[in-house]
C-alpha cells in the first residue's frame, strides 16, 4: 500500500490549500514566513554593519523572503521579478510588516 500523498504532491487547481480551503496568498511557491526569517537571520550581519548591508532577493514574489528579511532586522531589503502582477502584492505585504516592525500596527498572523 503507498503512502497517503502529501499537500505538496498535490497539483494546485485553483491554488487551494491542503484541506480545500481557497489560500490567502495566489503566488504558486508561497514559503512560511518562519522558515523566511529564520534563514534572514542567519544572513543577518552584526549590528555594526547592518545600515549599510542590503539584502537582494531575486524572484521575490509575494514578498515572503523580504518580509521575513523584515522580521529579522534587516533594514535594506530589495526585492525583484519578472512577474510585474506580483509586485504590488510583496510591496503592500512588506509595507504592512514594515509598519508593524516600526511599532505603528498591531500583529496580524495570516498574511
Amino acid at each position: 500500500m503507498p503512502p497517503p500523498a502529501s499537500a505538496r504532491s498535490k497539483p494546485a487547481p485553483g491554488r487551494q490549500a491542503a484541506l480545500g480551503a481557497p489560500r490567502q496568498n495566489g503566488h504558486p511557491c508561497v514559503k512560511p514566513l518562519a522558515l523566511c526569517k529564520y534563514l534572514a537571520t542567519l544572513l543577518r550581519p552584526p549590528d555594526a554593519y547592518l545600515d549599510d548591508a542590503a539584502l537582494l532577493v531575486p524572484f521575490c514574489g509575494s514578498g515572503s523572503e523580504m518580509i521575513g528579511a523584515i522580521q529579522a532586522g534587516w533594514r535594506n531589503v530589495v526585492g525583484i521579478d519578472n512577474d510585474a502582477d506580483m509586485l504590488p502584492i510583496a510591496e503592500a505585504r512588506c509595507a504592512y510588516w514594515q509598519a508593524e516592525a516600526d511599532g505603528e500596527r498591531a500583529p496580524r498572523h495570516n498574511a
